[in-house]
Parts: structure tokens; C-alpha cells; sequence
């Protein structure tokens, strides 16, 4: 009876942390497949977006760099770009890429990128976008890296005649992961 009843509490015994392993395994796992999930859905809305897509997106410790493309048959003129509702001017980067190598909008009064049809440009929002306490990857005055983030961003632009200004809202808000 005792070898019995010994079997029977290591069965039951097994059974109970073969479930609560399980349960513990999904716990850990599920939230970060579900913020995959949300990543590959926002980049999969941003890289058919219109009129700019975003073919590249990350937030590092010295701010938010997008690589944006026109996908207008004509040329247009970004103006500001609005993450969080708040509006911040850019700065453009030329090819081979560096934080250092850049031109700041702001020192001439007013933003006006020229992106031609099918075009693309590497844009940041530098200092004022950390500064600004809208940088999600920065809390009390650090970086957090592999934190996620979400991100809503709007492009402010002005077609190849520079009528009047035009607003790009995004459906999906970028995600991702905050990277050193």
C-alpha cells in the first residue's frame, strides 16, 4: 500500500510542476512573441506607407534615426517630423552614415529636405528629442537599452510647388527595441 500511495504522490507531484513549468514558460515567452509580433506589423505598415516610408527605424542613446523614402512620383519637401504629437525639427545625414556627419535644419530657421520620387534619407531627431522627455528609451536621465518602445510619428511636408503644408499620421505607431 505504501509503495502505492508513494507512486501515486510522485505521479500527481510531476503532473503539478510539469504544468506549472508550462505555465511558467508561457509567462516568459508570450510577452516578448507578442511584441515581435507588433514590431513586424509596424514595420510591415511603414515600409508601405505613403507618401514617406520607413525602411529603417531605431532609437539609440543619441536619438530616434529613420531612414525615410519618397514614394510620391514627385519630389517633396519634408518640413518636421511630429513623434509623440510633439513637433521637432531633423537633421539630415549623407551617405557613409555618422552621428557627426549631419545638417542641421534648424540653424537655417526652417526645415525643407528635398526628397526626389523613389528617393531615400537618413533623417534623426538628435538632442531636442532625448531632451525633450518624449525619447521612450530614456528614464530619469538614462538609457535603457533592449527596453520596447512604441513611437507615434507624423511627417509634415509640402509638395514640389511648396503650397501649403500637408500631414502624414501613421495608423501604426513604430516599434521596436531601444539598441546601444
Amino acid at each position: 500500500m505504501r509503495a502505492q500511495a508513494s507512486s501515486e504522490f510522485i505521479i500527481i507531484f510531476g503532473a503539478i510542476l510539469a504544468i506549472s513549468l508550462a505555465a511558467m514558460a508561457v509567462g516568459v515567452v508570450w510577452p516578448s512573441f507578442s511584441q515581435s509580433v507588433e514590431k513586424q506589423e509596424s514595420d510591415d505598415y511603414w515600409r508601405g506607407a505613403r507618401p514617406f516610408s520607413i525602411e529603417e527605424q531605431g532609437i539609440y542613446p543619441q536619438g530616434m534615426l529613420l531612414v525615410i523614402r519618397n514614394n510620391d512620383p514627385v519630389t517633396l519637401n519634408l518640413t518636421l517630423v511630429e513623434a509623440e504629437g510633439n513637433g521637432f525639427w531633423f537633421y539630415s545625414h549623407p551617405l557613409p552614415f555618422s552621428w557627426e556627419n549631419k545638417t542641421d535644419c534648424a540653424q537655417t530657421s526652417s526645415c525643407n529636405l528635398q526628397i526626389g520620387p523613389g528617393k531615400a534619407a537618413i533623417i534623426s531627431l538628435y538632442d531636442s528629442f532625448s531632451a525633450s522627455g518624449k525619447n521612450p528609451c530614456v528614464s530619469n536621465g538614462a538609457f535603457e537599452a533592449g527596453k520596447w518602445y512604441a513611437v507615434d510619428i507624423s511627417f509634415i511636408y509640402r509638395g514640389a510647388g511648396l503650397g501649403e503644408e500637408e500631414k502624414q499620421n501613421g495608423s501604426f505607431a513604430l516599434y521596436g527595441k531601444c539598441t546601444n
